[in-house]
């Protein structure tokens, strides 16, 4: 099944090892998945934001990441996502996703250290490719 036609939610790899990738790598990936403008903000707190540029604060955009410094941070990042993940978000936090969302074009997936999302909103069979590249090659830096 393609990531992007789907939503997906996964934690993999870091099982033992707990083994982190670097912002570095991260953004290595996703130019050589396909996505050229690229780029990072850091938050200030020993993670990175990494986005497609004019996308970096928009949550439901074709493509988005979080390099956290440790696993735990990504675990707990994506804890924080299940509400939304399983659809019992509160009316008030429905009241704020884009016009017309479907949890079927949502991919939420923890690689590592590395949460990415990615709202596929017309279905861009371009976009799904290149998301399930990066992942993929996320996986094996792990």
């Amino acid at each position: 099944m393609a990531l992007g036609a789907a939503l997906v939610f996964a934690c993999t790899g870091c099982v033992s090892s707990q083994k982190v990738v670097d912002t570095r790598s991260v953004l290595s990936v996703f130019r050589q998945a396909g996505f050229h403008d690229v780029v990072r903000r850091s938050t200030g707190t020993g993670s990175d934001l990494i986005s497609i540029r004019g996308f970096l604060y928009q949550p439901f955009g074709p493509l988005a990441a979080v390099r956290f410094a440790t696993v735990d941070g990504a675990k707990r990042r994506l804890k924080n996502d299940q509400p939304l993940l399983h659809g019992t978000l509160s009316r008030q936090d429905r009241a704020v996703l884009p016009r017309g969302f479907d949890l079927a074009r949502l991919v939420d997936v923890r690689v590592c250290n590395v949460v990415v999302w990615s709202y596929n909103r017309n279905n861009d069979p371009t976009l799904a490719s290149r998301l399930e590249r990066a992942i993929a090659m996320l996986r094996r830096k792990c």
